[in-house]
């Protein structure tokens, strides 16, 4: 027994998902895409500071949360929005786009372990006593357990930007699979 693929204008709207939660329209994902590309810019006030005083450890941790919630925003809709109908090109170029953004912003961010890690233990003890670090208590814990497996600057960099490549085999086969391969099969 064979099931006939429906259009989405055929799928009642309660079984849709509403991306406008995300972001109302395109342009709005256009302005905070350029925002998240100064924001990645960013980076190089923080690089070399972080041990300097609490203050900029701080800003640092705060600057990479924003940048992690608008990579987080601009994906998940470009994505959504492309796997409503992996045939409209626009929405595999903004997905491209955020795919790429996202690589940058890694690249932009992997100073940030190696540095903690380079802070000496009694500077960073004093620094994590300060109250406002009491919301990265979890994830600067992870760092320090992790201390023996983190690579250098340079290696985190390079690993960082070569995930986009990593990632390719398998965005073509979903592409594949999910826009082309499906219309052979309901034939």
């Amino acid at each position: 027994m064979s099931e006939i693929l429906r259009s989405r204008e055929d799928i009642p709207q309660e079984y849709k998902w509403r991306l406008e939660d995300i972001f109302s329209n395109d342009d709005e994902w256009e302005k905070t895409f350029a925002l998240a590309e100064k924001t990645v810019a960013e980076s190089q006030k923080f690089i070399g500071q972080l041990d300097q005083n609490v203050d900029i450890f701080i800003d640092c941790l705060k600057w990479a949360e924003n940048l992690g919630l608008y990579l987080e925003d601009l994906y998940t809709y470009a994505k959504m929005r492309r796997d409503e109908d992996n045939r409209i090109a626009k929405y595999q170029g903004l997905t491209d786009r955020a795919g790429m953004l996202s690589v940058q912003a890694g690249s932009a961010l992997s100073f940030i372990v190696p540095e903690i890690l380079a802070i000496p233990d009694d500077r960073l003890a004093q620094f994590r006593k300060d109250p406002r670090l009491e919301i990265y208590k979890h994830y600067l814990d992870n760092i320090i357990r992790q201390k023996e497996h983190i690579l250098s600057l340079a290696e985190e960099k390079i690993l960082a930007e070569a995930s986009e490549l990593a990632a390719a085999p398998s965005t073509i086969f979903s592409m594949a699979n999910d826009a082309d391969l499906n219309w052979l099969y309901s034939r």
